[in-house]
């Protein structure tokens, strides 16, 4: 049975963000740069969210997909074995780049 799950934050620097998420959602961002994005929940080839909390802590998202993917969506037919969306905070400090 799955339980509220929380993942570890992973952080994007860009040229247009800034220290807000810090501030706002008091994410303990890495000092001196300027993060435009917290991935909040991410299943991408170069960036697996962690769990961080409970049983799974410590377990990506990949090995909650293989493992526990029809409690996870539901009895959805499924293509592809990545979690489907990507979850993320922006901090735009400047116009963003195209």
């Amino acid at each position: 049975m799955l339980y509220p799950l929380t993942f570890e934050p992973i952080f994007q620097e860009r040229v247009w963000g800034g220290r807000h998420l810090e501030t706002l959602f008091n994410k303990p961002l890495p000092p001196g740069l300027r993060i435009g994005e917290s991935w909040e929940v991410s299943d991408r080839p170069d960036a697996v969210s962690v769990i961080a909390n409970g049983p799974f802590a410590g377990h990506d998202l990949r090995w909650l997909m293989e493992n526990h993917a029809e409690e996870l969506l539901g009895e959805v037919p499924s293509h592809d074995e990545n979690f489907p969306w990507l979850a993320k905070l922006l901090d735009a400090n400047e116009d963003l780049s195209v």
